[in-house]
């Protein structure tokens, strides 16, 4: 419905320019008589300022700052806030043409200046001007070639650079730095016949109109015009201006014969992934299903204009507020429409499996089977069975605890509360059974991304704490260098073990997951990189990234700690990047063959000390034997066939000559305690064992103080020694006269 609503009768005095302020609903309104009346839209209040200009005002803007600029015939800028009073006033030469808010860079600061503006003058000359009252001095002048013509329009984008439109139809980019004013970054001749221009920040394209045409011009890519992209008028009619919706998927052109015709310049960014498939919403009755791996499309017509979908194995879910409908993607039969579910209340997020739904609507969980009463469903009637939905929470008023959050993966339903409370669901189990139940106590949980086929999830809590949660033993292990809010977490789908989590700026943190080391469970940062403003990656397998581009456009890139993986030079000194890499990502099989194929000592003493660290003995054994270290082979050979882990990565400590501190701790934890003891005696280390053996050998304290005694004899610490050795004699009397009782 449209409400038109009066704002006041002017009588005599006549519009002449309507400028919205850009953080309020505040309307400014100027005459021809050159004076101000302010709308206050939502407090139905009118503020008039008579005499602002003595001439016609004829443009005008506001700043983020609501500071109204105003330009008239009589050759003054008014500056004045939102109540309508002047704070400054500056004089140009000329007829105002267009005034715009400025977005200078001052290359001194590194940074943005103070409100300012700009205005185009006589159609020749651009003035630059401060809006403070406490910076004095003239305008910035900037003028341009004769023979580009008079000026009809400019704006401001990127980072502080002027984009200047001629009534011949060229167009001329600047930038604003002190150091580059005046010089012409860009120039091209999209059109004969340029009257108007228009920017759109979250596109990065700028529309430029004239005669009956329009051409998008992608500001992010080098100033190329957009392929397919531009609009032909309806005969008759030709550009008179030209503006964005504030989010880009509306280009409205107004003509000179006063009609106003609605592009719909781009798709409302819906898309998601599910393993190697994308589906990404290509028109707005038709989502294509993009298999990443095979390179093949299918495209699924949809019955509605979706705000939301989901993608599973077999399954394709859209939808808008409590409506959702169900298609199969063609993997398992026909593409087609399968259910068509409507809830009682607004559907948050949708999750599919194989073969059951999970909606989460009104802090509750529903899951239910896709294809549910499907054939009711075809004779074009809304479900009635009910019978097989589960909710979730169960057994409790979710009202308490309402669910923030939900997931699904191969086998478990999983979801996060208000409080902190993380549940998991054996979705195999007809009646869901909590299999699992964890209480967080970093708040709420906001975003649970688990692995398709593992137990363990990233979450974040309201607190912006990110972290790895593991069922198995309730561990959980914060993001190492995670910055800013989650937005996404994207498991790749040929390593297990290997995801990425997306902040709030487009940064990528790409980690690694190791199960088993001499140092336990770890959790790695293997690098950082920032995707283009709108880019989202949606598919990640062996490190080979797939990004849906702001157009909606697929690309494709490496992610920096696999580059040498798939960089095609096979010179020596490329082949040890790439080992180095493979050994990085834990890829010890794949960088076997690699190690052999350089031959070099060095290449096989990496791969066996990256072998010890995985606790991988018959790889180190391997690698060693390579090398001919017959030393470390008959070490490691006494270590084949151990399964305890705890007594193996301890034992690897020590034949590495790491951590023995570390070492004594996971031997302590095997099952052969008096491992740790044994370690201690081999490498002399005599006040730990001692230690040692009076918990877990009292019996060898004796010896063990004569050993220690006569080291610290040879070093000369003599009165040190006298005092083992009297122990040791203590110990013998203790012994002898235990031995004598009865």
């Amino acid at each position: 419905m449209t409400q038109c609503v009066r704002l006041c009768m002017l009588q005599a005095q006549e519009l002449t320019m309507l400028a919205w302020a850009s953080n309020s609903q505040l309307l400014a309104v100027g005459t021809v008589k050159g004076n101000l009346q302010l709308y206050h839209i939502r407090e139905k209040r009118r503020t008039p300022s008579v005499g602002k200009h003595t001439k016609r005002v004829c443009t005008g803007a506001w700043d983020r700052n609501n500071l109204l600029a105003m330009a008239a015939l009589d050759k003054t800028v008014t500056i004045s806030d939102q109540s309508g009073d002047t704070i400054k006033t500056l004089n140009f030469k000329g007829e105002p043409l267009q005034i715009c808010v400025a977005s200078c860079k001052d290359d001194r600061k590194g940074g943005a200046k103070d409100s300012s503006f700009s205005l185009i003058s006589s159609k020749k000359v651009l003035y630059i001007m401060q809006a403070s009252p406490a910076v004095a001095g003239n305008p910035l002048e900037l003028s341009f070639l004769e023979s580009y013509g008079p000026m009809a329009c400019h704006l401001w984008f990127g980072d502080g650079y002027i984009m200047v439109g001629f009534r011949s139809g060229q167009v001329v980019v600047v930038s604003s730095l002190s150091k580059e004013v005046g010089e012409e970054v860009h120039t091209h001749k999209p059109l004969d016949l340029l009257t108007d221009m228009a920017y759109c920040q979250g596109l990065q394209r700028v529309a430029i109109g004239g005669g009956s045409r329009v051409k998008l011009v992608d500001v992010g890519a080098e100033y190329g015009e957009v392929a397919g992209d531009g609009i032909e008028l309806p005969p008759g009619h030709s550009v008179e201006k030209l503006g964005w919706g504030q989010e880009g998927q509306v280009l409205s052109v107004g003509t000179s014969g006063g009609l106003l015709l609605t592009y719909l310049a781009a798709l409302p960014a819906v898309f998601t992934s599910h393993g190697t498939n994308v589906a990404n919403l290509t028109s707005i009755g038709e989502v294509t299903v993009h298999d990443t791996a095979t390179h093949s499309s299918k495209a699924v017509q949809v019955d509605c204009e979706p705000v939301l979908c989901s993608l599973g194995p077999a399954h394709l879910a859209v939808g808008m507020n409590n409506q959702i409908l169900y298609y199969s993607h063609g993997v398992e039969g026909p593409v087609g429409l399968v259910n068509r579910r409507s809830y009682l209340g607004g559907v948050q997020a949708v999750h599919l499996s194989a073969t059951h739904a999970v909606v989460l609507t009104d802090d509750r969980l529903l899951v239910h089977p896709i294809a549910a009463g499907s054939h009711n469903r075809q004779q074009g009637a809304d479900s009635d069975d009910l019978n097989t939905d589960l909710h979730l929470p169960k057994g409790r008023d979710h009202a308490h605890d309402p669910v923030t959050c939900a997931a699904l993966s191969k086998h478990f339903v999983i979801t996060g509360s208000t409080s902190g409370n993380l549940c998991y669901y054996m979705i195999q189990d007809k009646d869901l059974a909590i299999v699992n139940e964890y209480r967080h106590a970093g708040g709420s949980i906001t975003h649970l991304f688990p692995q398709p086929v593992g137990p363990r999830l990233v979450l974040a809590d309201s607190r912006m704490q990110t972290a790895l949660y593991s069922p198995i033993n309730d561990e959980l292990t914060l993001l190492p260098q995670f910055e800013g809010c989650l937005q996404q977490v994207l498991w790749d789908v040929e390593d297990i073990n290997l995801f990425i989590a997306t902040n709030n700026n487009n940064d990528m943190f790409v980690y690694l997951f190791t199960h088993h080391s001499v140092s336990g469970q770890k959790l790695e940062l293997l690098s950082r990189t920032t995707l283009g403003k709108g880019h989202a990656a949606v598919v990640s397998a062996a490190g080979r990234l797939t990004v849906r581009l702001n157009s909606g456009a697929l690309d494709n890139k490496v992610l920096e700690s696999h580059r040498p993986l798939y960089d095609q030079d096979s010179s020596g000194k490329h082949l040890q990047k790439k080992l180095s890499a493979l050994l990085k990502l834990n890829r010890l099989q794949d960088a076997l063959p690699l190690a052999s194929a350089l031959g070099t000592l060095e290449a096989w003493k990496q791969l066996g000390t990256a072998a010890m660290q995985l606790l991988d003995v018959q790889l180190a054994l391997a690698a060693f034997r390579q090398v001919g270290d017959a030393a470390m082979v008959m070490s490691l050979s006494s270590l084949e066939g151990i399964e305890d882990r705890n007594l193996l990565a301890g034992s690897l400590l020590v034949i590495m000559e790491q951590d023995y501190n570390q070492a004594q701790e996971l031997l302590l934890r095997s099952s052969p305690p008096l491992a740790a003891l044994e370690m201690r005696q081999d490498l002399k280390h005599w006040p730990q064992a001692l230690s040692l053996a009076q918990q877990l050998a009292p019996d060898s304290v004796a010896a063990l103080s004569k050993q220690h005694a006569a080291m610290l004899e040879m070093v000369g610490e003599h009165a040190e020694a006298r005092a083992h050795y009297q122990q040791v004699c203590a110990c013998c009397l203790l012994c002898d006269f235990c031995c004598r009782l009865p």
